[in-house]
Parts: C-alpha cells; structure tokens; sequence
C-alpha cells in the first residue's frame, strides 16, 4: 500500500515516513483515518462487512476495532447518528 502512495506522490518510502514524522504521525495511522473517515461518510444501508471491505479491510472485526478508536463509537452506532436531509 504504501508503495503506491510513494509513487503517486514521486517520493521515496523514507521520505513520506521522515516527513509523517515530524507532523507526529505514521502511515498507517493516516491510512486508518482516511479508510475509517471514508468509509462513515458513506450515506448507505450497505452492510458494515461490505463497507470494511470496500475501504481496505480484510476483517469487519479490525475496521470496528479502528472505528471506535477514531470516532468513538462503532461503524453501526455512527450509522444510526446519520443526519436526515434533503
């Protein structure tokens, strides 16, 4: 995975660590960010497994453990706070 980033971005794997670094941060913890952040703004009635699925995760279990560790709360919790709108 973060092959590809590298190489949309034409910078080396230690440079993108080096510089997630001195921001304080690590791949994977951005990674999680973006997959969980994606995957919760998703306004859906998709099974939360197929969303897990969809944004990178291999276990459902793994993206609620993610889930309640960035937002608090699990992915069916956060679905049901959805706000309703036009």
């Amino acid at each position: 995975m973060i092959s590809n980033v590298t190489a949309r971005l034409a910078m080396s794997e230690a440079t993108l660590r080096r510089r997630l670094s001195a921001e304080g941060t690590r791949f994977v913890d951005r990674l999680t960010d973006v997959r969980v952040s994606v995957a919760i703004i998703q306004s859906t009635d998709r099974a939360v497994a197929r969303i897990a699925s969809d944004v990178g995760y291999e276990f459902t279990s793994r993206f609620a453990f993610r889930s309640r560790g960035r937002f608090g709360s699990a992915p069916k919790a956060i679905r049901g706070h959805r706000r309703s709108g036009p």
